[in-house]
């Protein structure tokens, strides 16, 4: 046959490849939010979520810290923070991170809030916030509030007792759907009730400033850890992020209104 002009192998294969990679971006990221407790539990420890991350196996940690605590090449910067990855003071997510990345080609990021740490200590949150609550329990129990302000009070403790009095025994258990609507109420009231009590509370008056910085950055920090994993959708495919559970229902529930080229799902699906 004449005519017919043959196509150099050496374009068919970069074709092939340029195909190939663009399949591959179509893929969506699995993201795998798991809420963790901070502290070695029976349920919630580093056998445990190493357990988890060999079977989920992804190619990216997220750790709900920020870059303060790595070296510029995404180490625990350990020199800064000797305790970091020592048992019994650093969380069990972080050892159980550290431990996978270093066993698996994995990488490790933080996705909180830069200078998180910095914002507590310059406006003195947790001793404002103690002495909100202590402040506002004298009054609830001393039966100095206003009718609604005592229901609203009573609400925020039945809330907080609630929680507290759940017998948590796997992680599974406190990755549930049911805990996650309950800690979402929970927060609502926690966050909410104390503005409108000390606002209308003249001698508490002067916590209103703190209620409603701390309702703003607990907002503005989760929106933050939500864009940042989203920065890394991008660039890997399967990610697990370990987080406190407080913040696991906010995750969730805002990386579902998001249209992305992801999908979530819980661990024990893996």
């Amino acid at each position: 046959m004449t005519g017919v002009k043959r196509i150099p192998i050496s374009i068919i294969l970069v074709l092939l490849s340029v195909h190939l990679a663009c399949a591959q971006n179509l893929e969506p990221s699995i993201i795998c939010i798991i809420g963790t407790s901070h502290t070695n539990t029976k349920f919630c420890n580093i056998h445990v979520l190493d357990s988890v991350l060999n079977r989920v196996k992804p190619d990216l940690i997220l750790v709900e810290l920020d870059s303060s605590f790595f070296t510029s090449d995404f180490q625990f910067d350990t020199v800064k923070r000797p305790y970091m990855l020592k048992e019994g003071k650093a969380t069990p997510e972080d050892i159980a991170s550290n431990n996978y990345c270093k066993s698996h080609k994995a990488d490790i990021r933080p996705f909180d809030i830069t200078g998180r740490n910095e914002f507590y200590r310059e406006n003195d949150f947790f001793n404002r916030q103690d002495s909100m609550y202590k402040d506002i329990a004298q009054y609830g129990l001393g039966g100095l509030l206003s009718d609604r302000n005592q229901s609203d009070f009573l609400l925020l403790c039945k809330s907080l007792e609630n929680v507290n009095d759940l017998e948590i025994t796997t992680l599974e258990e406190l990755n549930s759907e049911m805990l996650m609507n309950l800690l979402e109420i929970q927060e609502f009231i926690y966050l909410n009730k104390p503005i409108e009590i000390v606002e209308t509370t003249d001698s508490l008056k002067k916590h209103a400033g703190f209620a409603h910085l701390q309702k703003d950055f607990w907002e503005k920090r989760n929106d933050i850890m939500i864009k940042n994993i989203l920065h890394f959708t991008n660039e890997y495919r399967r990610i697990v992020v370990l987080t406190g559970n407080l913040h696991r229902y906010y995750l969730v529930k805002g990386l579902n209104r998001v249209k992305g080229n992801f999908v979530i799902r819980d661990f024990w699906t893996f």
